[in-house]
This record gives C-alpha cells, structure tokens and sequence, in this order.
C-alpha cells in the first residue's frame, strides 16, 4: 500500500511517500523517524520505544494521532496521508 508524507521541516531521510506492507502509524514513525537527526529525541534509549511527545505532532487523514481510537497504533490504509509537524518551542 502507499501511504503520503507531508512534513512541516526538512527531513531529508523521510520520504514524501512510502510502499509499505500492512502496519500502524506507531511502526511507520519508527521506521522512518529511526534513522533520522531526529531519532535521538523520538526513541527512548532505555526501551526502544517511540515518545513523539513534545517535540512532533503526527496527524492521519488530518485527525490528531491522540484523538484516533487506538491512537498510534491505528492501522494504516492505503492512500493515508501522515502529516508530521515539528513542534517549535520559543523561550528567552
């Protein structure tokens, strides 16, 4: 199936779609987000596990990951669209 990436930054390594055989948006993010500049702040290093929390904002279809019904680990259908946006954090 072929799911779009629409991405609100620069991420070279994440495509603007993707071939994908059956799966969640849990194991998307991982696979994509893993070996990007990114993935030291989104893979926690004691368990491995994906923590968007705070720094991404992951919508599907246009409906926040939080308000999905089983959240990130809702399954994917081709032609989903997966929007990714950086959260940006000012201070002074």
């Amino acid at each position: 199936m072929k799911i779009y990436i629409k991405k609100t930054m620069q991420i070279p390594e994440i495509p603007s779609e993707v071939e994908i055989e059956a799966s969640t948006v849990r194991t998307l993010l991982d696979d994509l987000l893993r070996n990007s500049y990114f993935a030291k702040e989104v893979i926690d290093p004691k368990t491995g596990e994906l923590t968007i929390d705070g720094l991404i904002r992951v919508h599907l279809n246009d409906v926040p990951c939080h308000n999905l019904p089983n959240g990130l680990d809702t399954e994917l259908h081709d032609s989903d669209r997966l929007t990714l946006t950086l959260i940006l954090i000012g201070g002074g």
